[in-house]
């Protein structure tokens, strides 16, 4: 597996980009919803969510379930939800987006006890959960580093 990419907009429209070998793939959202995980999804384009194969595709099968199940009322502990159970040892960090707030909310390593919201139009980050504090730190150009945060807020 190459590089890959989901790109959305505000408007719902979303679409996976994967390097290939003689052209790159592009999978358009089908639906409401598209699941992006270590996996070819342009190897199975007009097929069945649970007939996948191949490295990765329990995941991907996982993910596209439980949204799919909960699409309707879909928030962002769901979506943390389907990262817990879709993440590997390996995962370094995992993100939810909120486009229209311009917010996003993030997590490190395999723990989703600890979280936080990160608002670009306050430039701000905060911890929403698993925290002694909850106080807010203002970033700047040079960025904050996850060992900062850590620091702040223990």
């Amino acid at each position: 597996m190459g590089l890959h990419t989901i790109i959305a907009d505000k408007y719902g429209d979303a679409v996976i980009l994967e390097e290939g070998i003689n052209t790159n793939v592009i999978s358009k959202i089908n639906g409401k919803f598209i699941v992006m995980t270590n996996f070819p999804n342009g190897n199975f384009k007009n097929q069945k969510f649970d007939e996948v194969y191949g490295c990765g595709a329990d995941r991907y099968i996982k993910a596209y379930k439980n949204i799919n199940d909960k699409i309707n009322n879909f928030g962002i502990n769901d979506a943390f939800d389907v990262l817990r159970r879709t993440c590997q040892d390996t995962t370094i960090c995992s993100i939810v987006f909120e486009p229209l707030k311009l917010e996003a909310y993030i997590c490190f390593k395999i723990d989703f006890d600890k979280k936080w919201k990160v608002s670009i139009k306050e430039k701000t980050i905060h911890s929403l959960n698993g925290f002694n504090n909850n106080n807010s730190i203002i970033f700047t150009t040079e960025g904050v580093s996850v060992k900062q945060l850590y620091k702040f807020y223990e």
